[in-house]
């Protein structure tokens, strides 16, 4: 992904879904649920809604949905058992 300063001060779903690897409709959806903060900035009468979202909360966004590797424990030591067989 592109540093802040790089990237224009905000942008539109279809920037986002390219910058990202997504579809726009993945990102408004994402906006609408509440995943990813935007603003609307369409006319207040208006049916349809025009979104824009900043770099730094696309930012926030990423930093937030990362994979962090889990640290998986130790596999238990099996008992030794002095003297006895087992059989399976």
């Amino acid at each position: 992904m592109s540093t802040v300063a790089d990237l224009p001060r905000w942008l539109s779903p279809p920037q986002v879904g390219q910058i990202v690897g997504v579809t726009p409709e993945k990102i408004i959806a994402m906006i609408r649920s509440g995943e990813l903060r935007a603003i609307d900035v369409a006319t207040r009468g208006s049916r349809r809604p025009r979104f824009r979202v900043r770099p730094e909360d696309l930012e926030s966004w990423a930093r937030g949905r990362q994979a962090v590797p889990t640290p998986t424990p130790p596999a238990p030591r099996r008992s030794q058992r002095s003297g006895i067989k087992e059989f399976y």
